[in-house]
């Protein structure tokens, strides 16, 4: 039979080393993670911005001839979604909205995009021949932003017309004057 160890001969009163060291490395590590250089709501604002404004850019300009000329779809609450894993909290879709610098009609996935069956087959687009832009993933690193993004529009030089999407990871580090886009990585193109 055994016997419940009392105060006197409990091990539990002793510190365990290896105890020990797992509580002053999760320590660390918390500290580690809420220090400084945890990026801002504006900070995240920036770098919307830039990615929205890049997504725009790149999707206009690599459409086919007679493309992408119409309004910018923005799925606003992607970006609200990304915010959470690229600073840590929610930011409001107003004040997202609010950092975009151009022209653009609110959105989601459900209503950005027009299908119909043809004899020809399927065909989809973009409506009013637009560019829609949607946030797939955000995620931060110690003085980094990482945005995956796509953005799509209608290939109208196909019969019957197909959506053509292209997707992006963008790399933003913190700069002197702010967050600066380091690279572009093509992750698909149409």
């Amino acid at each position: 039979m055994y016997s419940l160890p009392t105060a006197v001969d409990s091990e539990c009163d002793r510190p365990r080393p290896r105890a020990m060291k797992r509580l002053l490395l999760t320590s660390v590590l918390v500290l580690a993670g809420c220090s400084s250089g945890k990026p801002s709501e504006a900070d995240y604002l920036d770098v919307v911005r830039q990615t929205v404004r890049f997504a725009e850019d790149d999707a206009r300009s690599s459409a086919p001839p007679g493309s992408a000329t119409g309004p910018l779809l923005l799925d606003v609450k992607s970006f609200r979604g990304g915010s959470l894993r690229a600073i840590g909290e929610v930011v409001d879709t107003d004040r997202i909205a609010g950092a975009v610098d151009r022209p653009f009609q609110a959105t989601v996935p459900d209503s950005s995009f027009n299908c119909m069956d043809m004899e020809l087959g399927t065909s989809c687009w973009v409506p009013k021949n637009g560019v829609f832009v949607h946030l797939n993933l955000a995620s931060r690193a110690p003085d980094r932003i990482t945005m995956h993004y796509t953005s799509t529009v209608t290939a109208s030089n196909f019969v019957p017309p197909v959506l053509c999407d292209r997707a992006f990871r963008l790399e933003f580090v913190r700069g002197t004057g702010g967050w600066v886009m380091q690279d572009t990585v093509p992750l698909r193109a149409c």
